[in-house]
C-alpha cells in the first residue's frame, strides 16, 4: 500500500514539475521588448494610421512623409505636456503606455544604433533635432535638464515673438535637409513659447541601378496615361494575393523600398488594413525570383498642417475629446497651446536610387523573366531591413 501511495505521489510530482517547466518555457518565449523595439513598433503603427488618414481625406493625392520625423517632434512635445494633453498625444503617436522620457530614450537608442550611426556617418540617413525656447518664459528646469540629458537636441533660447526667428528656423531646416526643405514655416505664430523641430533625410542607391528608361502606361481605366518609367531584370522578393501585389526593391545598404499595388477594385485605405501589411516587415516570399520590373520614376513634394491632422485623428477615435483639449500643452506651469504644427517632405526616385527629406515643426524587358509592372496607383515604404523601422512612406496616384 505504501509503495502504491509513494508511486502516485512521484507521478504527481513529475506532472507538477513538467507543468512548471512548461509554464517557464512559455514565459521565456515572450521576452520583454527593448526600448528600441517599442519605438519601432509605435513608429510603424503610426505610419499606417497617418497614411490611412491622409488617403481617406485625399484619395487621389500623392503623399509622402517621414513618420520618424513626426514621431520625434511628437515625443518632444509629449515631454513638454501636462497630465491632460500627454495621454492624448501618446494615443495619436501610438506610444500608448510608454512615458515620454522613456520614449525619448528609446528614440535615442534607435538613432544611435550601430546600423543607423553607420548610415549617418556615410551620409545615407540623417536626423537632427532642435528646440527653440522663448526668452523670459518660466520653465521647469529639472524637467528640461532631464530632457536634454537623455538625447541631446540643439537648444536655442530666443525671443520667439521677434519676426527674425522664424527665418532662422527655416535656415536651420534648410541646412539640416541639405537644401531640400528650404522653407518649413511660412507664418509668424503669435505668443509662441517653444518650438520643436526635426529634419530627416535619406539618400541611397539601388543595389543594382535600373538598366534603362522607358515610357510606361500608368493609371486605371480611362485615366491611363504615359509617364516616364524605368526597367531592370533582377531577382526580387514578392507578395501576390487577391488583395494586392507587392515587390521589395533593395538598396545598396541595409534598407529596402516596398511597393504595394492594390487590386483594381481595392482602395488604399482597405489595403492598408490587410493583416499582411501590419507586420514588420511584410510577409515576403521565402526566396527571390527573377522578374522584369517596370516602375515609374517620381518626384513629389508634400506638406501637412499637423495641428488639424492630430486633432482629427483624436476625434475619429475618441468622440468624447474636445478639440481644445489637445492644445493644452504645458511646460512647467506655463500654458503652451499648439499654435503651429507642420510637416513637409520631398522624394525623388529614379534609375540610380532614392533621395528623400522631411522636416517637422510643432509649436523595362527580357521575355524569359516574369514581368512585374507597377502600372497603377501604389503605396510605398522605405524601411530598415533589420528592425523594420519605416523611415519614409507614401502613395503615388500620378507620377510626376
Amino acid at each position: 500500500m505504501f509503495a502504491v501511495i509513494r508511486q502516485l505521489y512521484m507521478q504527481r510530482l513529475v506532472c507538477s514539475s513538467m507543468f512548471v517547466l512548461g509554464f517557464a518555457m512559455i514565459v521565456r518565449a515572450a521576452p520583454t521588448p527593448t526600448l528600441a523595439e517599442i519605438a519601432c513598433e509605435a513608429n510603424n503603427e503610426f505610419s499606417l494610421k497617418l497614411l490611412r488618414h491622409e488617403l481617406a481625406s485625399q484619395p487621389s493625392a500623392n503623399v509622402v512623409f517621414s513618420p520618424v520625423s513626426i514621431s520625434l517632434v511628437g515625443t518632444m512635445m509629449r515631454i513638454g505636456t501636462g497630465d491632460v494633453a500627454d495621454p492624448l498625444l501618446r494615443k495619436v503617436l501610438c506610444q500608448y503606455d510608454t512615458d515620454p522620457f522613456s520614449m525619448w530614450k528609446a528614440w535615442g537608442e534607435v538613432l544611435s544604433s550601430s546600423e543607423l550611426k553607420l548610415f549617418s556617418d556615410a551620409g545615407y540617413f540623417r536626423s537632427s533635432n532642435a528646440i527653440w525656447l522663448h526668452r523670459g518664459a518660466t520653465w521647469d528646469m529639472d524637467r528640461m535638464t532631464r530632457f536634454l540629458q537623455v538625447f541631446r537636441p540643439e537648444l536655442r533660447i530666443q525671443d520667439l515673438q521677434d519676426g527674425r526667428v522664424m527665418p532662422r528656423v527655416n535656415e536651420w531646416v534648410s541646412k539640416a535637409s541639405a537644401g531640400r526643405i528650404p522653407k518649413l514655416i511660412d507664418t509668424e505664430p503669435s505668443e509662441l513659447l517653444s518650438l520643436y523641430v526635426n529634419a530627416t533625410s535619406f539618400d541611397a542607391r539601388w543595389d543594382r541601378p535600373f538598366e534603362r528608361s522607358l515610357p510606361l502606361s500608368f493609371g486605371l481605366g480611362a485615366a491611363k496615361r504615359e509617364v516616364p518609367g524605368m526597367s531592370k531584370v533582377a531577382k526580387f522578393r514578392t507578395i501576390e494575393n487577391s488583395s494586392f501585389r507587392a515587390i521589395e526593391l533593395p538598396y545598396d545598404i541595409d534598407a529596402t523600398m516596398e511597393i504595394v499595388i492594390p487590386a483594381e477594385d481595392a482602395s488604399f485605405s482597405n489595403t492598408l488594413k490587410h493583416p499582411a501589411l501590419t507586420g514588420a516587415p511584410f510577409g515576403w516570399s521565402a526566396s527571390a525570383t527573377e522578374r522584369t520590373l517596370r516602375v515609374p520614376k517620381w518626384r513629389h513634394n508634400w506638406s501637412s498642417d499637423l495641428t488639424a491632422t492630430f486633432r482629427q485623428l483624436l476625434v475619429d477615435k475618441y468622440d468624447e475629446v474636445s478639440l481644445d483639449t489637445l492644445t493644452r500643452i504645458l511646460i512647467g506651469r506655463e500654458p503652451h497651446g499648439i499654435s503651429l504644427a507642420t510637416h513637409q517632405a520631398v522624394i525623388d526616385v529614379n534609375e540610380e536610387g532614392t533621395s528623400a527629406a522631411a522636416a517637422t515643426a510643432a509649436g523595362m524587358g527580357r521575355a524569359w523573366a516574369k514581368p512585374f509592372d507597377v502600372d497603377r496607383p501604389f503605396l510605398y515604404f522605405i524601411r530598415l531591413k533589420s528592425t523594420g523601422l519605416i523611415l519614409f512612406c507614401g502613395a503615388v496616384n500620378q507620377p510626376n
